[in-house]
This record gives C-alpha cells, sequence and structure tokens, in this order.
C-alpha cells in the first residue's frame, strides 16, 4: 500500500473510531440518567401492587400506602422475603389479598416474569410495581417485556446514602446496559 492510500485509510478508521466514542458516550449518558433521574409514575388504581425484593422496608411502607390509598386490594410480594412482615404478611389474615411468589432464581427479570404468570391466570390489566428509585429504570424496563398491560412504577427512596447509594447506581446502570443490549427478552 502506497502512503497516499495509507493515509486516506488511516483517516477514515479514525474517523469510524471517532464516530463510535460519540455514540457509545452519549448512549452511556442516556443510561446514567435514567438511573439517577428515573421516571417515576403516579401510582393510580390498579389489579395489584407488586413489591420487588431487595427491600430494607422502604419498599413495603410505600406499598402499604398505596393499598391504605385505595390503588388496589392486592399485594403482590415478589422474591425471597427481606423483613420478618413479609413472612406475616405471606400468613394471610390482612385486610387485603397478599400474594407470595418466590422465584429461582431471585431478580429482577425472575420477579417480572413470576407476576405476568400470575397475572394472566387473574387477568389482571395493569399493575404497579414498587421499587426503590435507582431501581425504577430498569424495573419497569424488565416489566413492560413481560407484562401485557400498563406498567407503573413507582420508587421510595433507600434508606442507605453516600457510597452504597453510588454502588446501588452503578450496579443499576450495568444491569440496564445488560436488559438493553444483550438480554432483550421477558
Amino acid at each position: 500500500m502506497n502512503r497516499r492510500k495509507h493515509v486516506v485509510w488511516m483517516k477514515r478508521v479514525i474517523l469510524g473510531l471517532g464516530v463510535a466514542a460519540v455514540v457509545v458516550i452519549i448512549a452511556a449518558a442516556a443510561l446514567v440518567v435514567r438511573v439517577w433521574r428515573p421516571h417515576i409514575d403516579h401510582s393510580e388504581h390498579a389489579d395489584a401492587v407488586v413489591v420487588l425484593s431487595g427491600d430494607q422496608g422502604e419498599r413495603l411502607g410505600l406499598a402499604q400506602r398505596l393499598l391504605d390509598g385505595g390503588v388496589s386490594s392486592t399485594l403482590v410480594l415478589a422474591g425471597q422475603p427481606d423483613l420478618a412482615e413479609d413472612v406475616s404478611l405471606c400468613q394471610g389474615g390482612r385486610r387485603f389479598e397478599v400474594v407470595c411468589l418466590r422465584p429461582d432464581p431471585d431478580s429482577t427479570r425472575a420477579e417480572a416474569r413470576s407476576t405476568a404468570k400470575v397475572a394472566a391466570s387473574r387477568h389482571w390489566k395493569s399493575i404497579v410495581v414498587v421499587t426503590t428509585t435507582t431501581h425504577v429504570s430498569r424495573a419497569r424496563l424488565l416489566f413492560s417485556r413481560c407484562f401485557d398491560g400498563p406498567v407503573k412504577v413507582v420508587g421510595a427512596k433507600p434508606p442507605y446514602g453516600g457510597a452504597a447509594d453510588r454502588r446501588a447506581k452503578v450496579h443499576e446502570w450495568l444491569g440496564l446496559v445488560y436488559a438493553e443490549v444483550w438480554s432483550r427478552g421477558c
């Protein structure tokens, strides 16, 4: 290859790499915004309020306020119990129906799949998913892929801050990238 052709080829390679880098930076920035500043839905009437596992008290508390406010008369606890109160709720005796799901593995995707199966068998048309604010975007994505109906997602403020909050956001950002790029199904 003569020198002139080599220079032209190198310019094209550099231009291509530059364009690819800009696209990656824009996509990464968009995903960061979805984790750091997620869209939180306003809760309205739904067939069920679904609490995802990973709760440290904030999710169940928000779900109970939604039930008290008349959003639904059915509470779904998806995933392994995080609190003693979860176990107590699953034993019944409440003024609202409680459905306890234990998907294996205990992951957001498995929780979405399990909830969608129960919803289909009960002919639910809409659900409200309760999670922490950092988890809202990924939960919305996965539940929307699995549930055939409107999915509203509300976020409870996590009880941790500082380094734990930053770790949670990085974890969610990586999980969102994975769900958006590699694992696109329900």
